[in-house]
């Protein structure tokens, strides 16, 4: 994957966390639900943030919030229950309104499993629009020169005429966050488990490209889209709200048949 373990850790910028994969983190194969694997993800970048007093409840303090708005995951190989397992990430750097985190998880034989890219923004909740990041990236320093994948998530070209709903839901009280609307993991949840479970089980996701466009709020009626082909195993997903038909994320996924 073009990074190697031992030349990043010597970097003070880099956060690590170890996780040991427990019996509910698994999916029905045994191994890592890919759900759980993005919540890992939010629970490192926001443990890196707590760190240096820069989490969403030191933000809050000025009436301010981290939200995720894009997330680019590829998975090389799910770890198994009972497996030991480490995640470090660091602060890329800022890209326009956005302040890019990178990751990688591995084994403690340090073989990469998977990569991972994120934009966050921070938002003013009075406004409910986003600010420049710079004042809230001071305490963490920058590694620019140092990617887990070498792209900038610009805005999505995932465009299709053929979106069909599959399912319909709604935006429950376990949904919300500590920021008020559904928390970014649940749109990646509610994409997952409405999605055919033939595929699923003849596949296995080997990489998920998410947008966030809009808050979803409670008791919100979602509609969970989708458009693709069983013949190259890319998906497009979309979930929007049906009072105004407003695009609330937008995502791709990508699967591997498995022999």
């Amino acid at each position: 994957m073009g990074i190697s373990i031992k030349n990043i850790v010597k970097y003070p910028q880099v956060f690590e966390l170890d996780f040991k994969i427990r019996s509910y983190e698994i999916d029905f194969r045994g191994l890592l639900n890919p759900v759980t694997l993005c919540y890992m993800l939010q629970e490192v970048a926001s443990s890196h943030a707590s760190s240096v007093a820069a989490d969403i409840t030191d933000l809050m303090k000025d009436n301010k919030t981290w939200m995720l708005s894009r997330l680019r995951v590829i998975i090389k190989k799910y770890p198994k229950w009972k497996d030991e397992i480490r995640i470090l990430t660091w602060p890329v750097g800022i890209y326009r309104l956005f302040a890019i985190r990178d990751f990688l998880l591995t084994n403690f034989d340090n073989d990469i499993l998977a990569t991972a890219t994120s934009s966050w923004l921070v938002i003013d909740l009075n406004r409910r629009k986003p600010v420049k990041v710079d004042r809230y990236l001071k305490k963490m320093y920058l590694l620019p020169d140092v990617r887990a994948i070498d792209q900038f998530l610009d805005k999505p070209d995932l465009k299709s005429n053929n979106f069909h709903s599959i399912a319909k839901d709604l935006v429950r009280l376990s949904d919300i966050d500590i920021n008020g609307h559904m928390t970014s993991m649940k749109y990646i949840e509610k994409i997952i488990d409405n999605f055919d479970e033939n595929i699923q089980k003849a596949n296995i996701l080997n990489e998920l490209l998410i947008y966030f466009n809009s808050e979803a709020l409670l008791n919100d009626s979602l509609s969970i889209d989708i458009s693709g082909s069983k013949d190259n195993r890319i998906y497009l997903h979309r979930i929007t709200r049906k009072s105004d038909d407003r695009e609330l994320c937008l995502a791709k996924t990508t699967w591997i048949k498995i022999d």
